[in-house]
């Protein structure tokens, strides 16, 4: 899903944010992050490996630092597969959730 802010300027002055949701235009590279169970560097290497070699375009990264033991994935051009990546995951015996988008509760925010 593809989630924009636009400003509108009104006619006398002043600004209306409109958000923007629709399906992901071809030229956006997308990233999806995702919560998993993964404990260590090996495991994490593994399942790299499988992503890189089922995904052709897809960048993907582990930061097990995290608390949520994050996945990063990064697809270039087109959207992230995210249910296929679940699947994946989770066929290899992890926990994979995706980690819910969050939109600002103003532009003075970003």
């Amino acid at each position: 899903m593809y989630w924009a802010v636009e400003n509108i300027r009104q006619t006398g002055g002043g600004f209306v944010n409109k958000i923007i949701a629709g399906p992901a235009p071809q030229f956006l590279i997308m990233i999806e992050v995702f919560k998993t169970n993964v404990q260590t560097h090996t495991q994490a290497a593994e399942l790299l490996g499988h992503i890189h070699r089922n995904f052709t375009g897809y960048k993907a990264n582990f930061d097990l630092d995290d608390c949520d033991r994050i996945l990063r994935v990064k697809a270039d051009p087109g959207p992230v597969q995210a249910y296929q990546l679940v699947e994946l995951l989770e066929a290899a015996g992890f926990e994979v959730s995706v980690l819910p988008d969050e939109l600002p509760a103003s532009l003075d925010s970003l």
